[in-house]
């Protein structure tokens, strides 16, 4: 038997070509020529095509199938031919998880899980979990870990993308019992994020150390003036008041408003100068 497999990358995405051959003196030469990859931005489409031919009775047959890993399941397909039959083969897997917070539909469960939580922050995706993201809530669930032995579960760094989402930390660790269901808890901001450039009322950066606050119903942020006025948030919404203060028992104050708009920069950061009165 001899078999070969080319790697085709370099013309058609993440994709193989394969050949085999075998001989037999008795049912004569069987060959296969298939084409395999894999397809989309997080390579969770896969797909097969297999041609073979037998010289013995002159028969030609092959099949085709696709398998796409997603947020809330798997489907797949298939189609088998022969010149005496055909077959159709289709089906879906997935999980849905029950918790204290709702319910979190998943990829296939295993047996031990961590069930994954990032509040509000929709479309996170999990490494080495392929197709994996968090749902609109900001749940999935990592679907495979291993008992009294120690987790990863990470937050892929493509996150740094999304103009509206800040991560305190990105992975987590843990050493579950088996058949245990343990929780993956991800501080977020969700909101803009933005580099201010402050000035005060007489163009001048407002003093290094100033500390400055943002309140609402919902966002109570806090960040610090860096030496040339300059002022890092997250998690901000669109529109909103800020207040610096700073000097003895921070008695001085001023305060600036400022509005957003979606950033043209891929690192999802905006900057923009203010004067603060």
């Amino acid at each position: 038997m001899l078999s070969l497999s080319v790697p085709l990358s370099g013309w058609w995405g993440n994709s193989y070509a394969t050949y085999s051959v075998s001989q037999n003196d008795n049912s004569g030469s069987s060959h296969q020529l298939g084409l395999s990859g894999t397809a989309l931005e997080r390579n969770n489409l896969s797909w097969n095509l297999m041609q073979s031919y037998n010289s013995h009775d002159d028969e030609v047959g092959g099949n085709m199938s696709l398998t796409y890993d997603g947020s809330y399941g798997t489907v797949n397909g298939s189609y088998n031919y022969s010149q005496n039959s055909q077959r159709l083969n289709y089906g879906i897997r997935g999980g849905i998880l029950a918790h204290s917070e709702g319910v979190t539909l998943s990829q296939e469960l295993g047996e031990t899980i961590a069930l994954v939580k990032a509040p509000g922050a929709a479309g996170l995706e999990i490494d080495n979990m392929r197709g994996a993201a968090t749902d609109w809530r900001g749940y999935t669930v990592k679907t495979q870990l291993n008992p009294y032995d120690e987790n990863r579960v990470a937050i892929s760094d493509n996150y740094f993308s999304k103009s509206n989402i800040e991560l305190d930390n990105t992975v987590v660790t843990m050493v579950p019992t088996r058949g245990a269901v343990v929780k993956a808890e991800f501080v977020t901001h969700v909101g803009y994020r933005v580099l201010f450039r402050v000035l005060n009322a007489n163009g001048k950066p407002v003093p290094f150390g100033a500390i400055a606050a943002i309140q609402d119903a919902s966002l109570a942020d806090s960040g610090i003036v860096g030496d040339r006025g300059e002022l890092y948030l997250s998690g901000l919404p669109e529109k909103g008041q800020v207040t610096l203060s700073w000097g003895e028992n921070a008695s001085t104050k001023c305060i600036f408003n400022y509005s957003l708009s979606t950033p043209e920069s891929e690192s999802g950061l905006i900057e923009q100068g203010v004067t603060c009165h």
